[in-house]
């Protein structure tokens, strides 16, 4: 939710509602309803949809009104939440789940401290094939997502003061540069290592922070270009500079 003095973008609850019920039909439906076998791409828009927001928030908000905190506590700020629900489903899900391994033992304190997909941490499972039994996927395997969270919000604050100052044109080359990089994870994936080397890069670009952060970066660079091709200064009526009282949105946009 943007904050006090920002313009709200209203159109974009519609796109976060759609992206919401494709990653539920994909965790629930997905063998019933063939269309949500795909649904779990939608998990991108979420990334890219954060950073957007979250540094939006930052670069329409003037200079002096910005907040104070340090990401220690903007963390804590976005985690008071979410927390509590996260540990209440792996309580529950240690009280269901017996016969767990070594390993899933080894990596419960990762768990608890949502470190789980953070760093791809995996061993050999002979019988997955190109696969192996890493941290990421062990308890509540859908929670990596908010592990990965976990960097891009500390990240946010700094990304966010380094784009604030670039111009649109250097945002387009921004975006192309970050699109080619998306073919990085897919070029990796065809990369032949051995296990468990091969199950631990595939970890780490399916449900690591390093495999999503150009979609996360995307959305910066998007809140960036938006703030100077569709707002302007009040006070002045012209593209916002580093400083300004008051950015709104273009009368042809509002």
């Amino acid at each position: 939710m943007p904050a006090a003095g920002t313009p709200q973008l209203s159109a974009l609850d519609a796109p976060r509602w759609i992206a919401s019920a494709h990653i539920v039909g994909s965790h629930f439906y997905a063998k019933a309803i063939p269309y949500f076998k795909t649904g779990g791409m939608w998990t991108q828009y979420f990334f890219i949809m954060s950073g957007f927001l979250l540094s939006y928030v930052e670069m329409a908000r003037p200079p002096h009104k910005r907040s104070k905190t340090t990401q220690l506590q903007y963390l804590r700020k976005r985690l008071i939440v979410i927390y509590p629900i996260y540990m209440f489903s792996l309580v529950l899900l240690l009280f269901n789940l017996p016969n767990r391994s070594m390993f899933s033992w080894g990596v419960l304190p990762l768990h608890i401290f949502l470190l789980q997909a953070i760093l791809p941490i995996c061993r050999r499972e002979p019988d997955w094939g190109i696969y192996s039994q890493c941290a990421s996927g062990e308890y509540n395997n859908t929670c990596w997502f908010i592990s990965v969270l976990i960097v891009y919000w500390l990240l946010i604050h700094p990304f966010t003061r380094i784009f604030e100052r670039v111009s649109a044109r250097s945002c387009y080359a921004w975006l192309a540069a970050l699109w080619l990089w998306s073919w990085v994870p897919a070029l990796l994936h065809r990369a032949e290592l051995p296990q468990p080397w091969r199950g631990m890069m595939i970890d780490a670009m399916q449900t690591g922070p390093l495999g999503y952060l150009h979609v996360f970066v995307s959305g910066i660079v998007t809140a960036r270009l938006f703030v100077l091709l569709s707002m302007h200064d009040a006070s002045t009526d012209k593209p916002p500079l580093v400083t300004f009282e008051k950015l709104v949105l273009r009368a042809d946009l509002a």
